[in-house]
């Protein structure tokens, strides 16, 4: 399959009104050439742009307040572009007339106003209009919130959890575990949703054996939620399931660093042991899902008691962006340790996705909405089943020094 690179430049208006003058005195006559004229000097007009090579199939789409130009692939060589009266780009007139940019992936234009009705950039796509530039994981998780969609800046990827036959390669087919906390509930109940086509019936949590939950799949493949929310009480290696699993997948964290919080330290060897026991169980790598972005502002007294009261500045505390920080560090440290004695360890990491205003606005605190939820399980989809790498680690430390805010509780220094 042949690749083409395909670099677009929205001619100056000038240009632009001598190309169709010429057009139209070929084609029109009288009254019909006058007519023409004053559509063309018209402040609001669409302007066919041929692309090269023209066998390659380009974009359609409109400016619109955000400097963005959406379009969808269309089989003909052009962008189509609509400049709004007043000479200014839709939804938002300047003084300076157009926008020039850089071409990113998902046929998207992010510029800023210029003098001239200008885009410049560079496309580059397969002959099936697919990007050729595919993303790392860095460069996945390098991206924006466009409505509900994530977006990386300068690469593609080809979506497992929006695809029906990604689903059937990546899911449908394949048995999963997920060991953890109500965090780690959300990313499994859209992994069951997706396999089996019906929305799951899993408890927030589970006394033993700790089965939250399960979800069949058509092609042999399962998901299962077990309860182990703490390093310091279930052990996801003591389930015999994890041995079965084709992706076992460990999170935990919220509630260490909180109701059980004992130090960062002491979690980080906590995490090291759990992670390397349950490592030597699993069929193939263990996933471990990094600590995502904490929210304390969104953070509620429920119960309006001294308890009540208790428990909200606990939350408050326990999940600031420094402590939050300190544990992830932790945790790293604890997956580099384990990689180092041997272990297959894939450390998922999505601290950029919910880092995010947008990720802020669907989020309780500790949980996100299911754009962002399933964006997670992309991630983790991204690297059990295509194989994408990861990123995130750093060094195992011979003794660890992670308990900056351990002389008052849950307060990172």
């Amino acid at each position: 399959m042949g690749y083409y690179t395909v670099d677009t430049e929205l001619l100056p208006l000038k240009s632009l009104m001598k190309t169709h003058v010429v057009i139209l005195l070929l084609f029109l006559v009288g009254g019909t050439i006058l007519l023409a004229l004053q559509v063309l000097l018209n402040a609001s007009h669409e302007y066919d742009i041929p692309l090269e090579p023209r066998f390659v199939s380009n974009i359609k789409g409109e400016l619109s307040n955000e400097y963005i130009i959406n379009g969808e692939l269309s089989d003909e060589s052009d962008i189509k572009v609509e400049i709004s009266d007043e000479s200014g780009i839709k939804g938002k007139p300047y003084d300076e007339s157009g926008i020039k940019g850089e071409l990113l992936n998902e046929y998207i234009i992010k510029g800023e106003p210029s003098d001239e009705f200008d885009i410049k950039g560079k496309l580059s796509i397969k002959s099936d209009g697919v990007h050729t530039n595919q993303c790392t994981m860095a460069g996945l998780l390098s991206g924006d919130w466009i409505g509900e969609k994530w977006v990386p800046r300068e690469c593609s990827y080809t979506q497992i959890t929006s695809n029906p036959k990604e689903i059937e390669r990546c899911i449908s087919k394949t048995k999963f575990g997920f060991y953890g906390d109500s965090t780690l509930i959300a990313v499994a109940k859209v992994a069951m949703r997706l396999g089996s086509g019906f929305e799951p019936n899993v408890r927030t949590w589970s006394p033993p054996p700790f089965l939250c939950g399960e979800a069949s799949f058509p092609n042999s493949g399962y998901a299962k939620m077990w309860w182990t929310p703490s390093a310091y009480n279930q052990k996801p290696a003591n389930l015999a399931s994890i041995k079965t699993d084709d992706v076992a997948v460990l999170s935990m964290g919220p509630w260490d660093m909180g109701t059980y919080y004992k130090g960062e330290n002491m979690w980080h060897s906590a995490m090291k042991n759990i992670i390397m026991q349950a490592a030597k169980k699993t069929k193939g790598p263990l996933y471990v899902m990094h600590l995502h972005r904490l929210y304390p502002d969104k953070c509620k007294q429920v119960h309006d008691d001294p308890k009540g009261l208790t428990a909200y500045q606990r939350c408050v505390e326990c999940n600031s962006l420094g402590q939050n920080k300190l544990f992830r560090a932790a945790l790293a440290g604890a997956v580099t340790c384990a990689i180092e004695q041997g272990h297959d360890i894939k450390l998922i990491d999505s601290f950029p996705i919910t880092d995010t205003p947008f990720a802020h606005n669907v989020s309780d605190g500790v949980h996100f909405g299911s754009p962002v939820t399933a964006m997670e399980l992309e991630l983790l989809l991204q690297v059990s089943c295509n194989g994408m790498d990861t990123v995130g680690l750093t060094q195992c430390p011979k003794i660890p020094s992670y308990n900056v805010g351990a002389t008052k509780k849950c307060i990172a220094g």
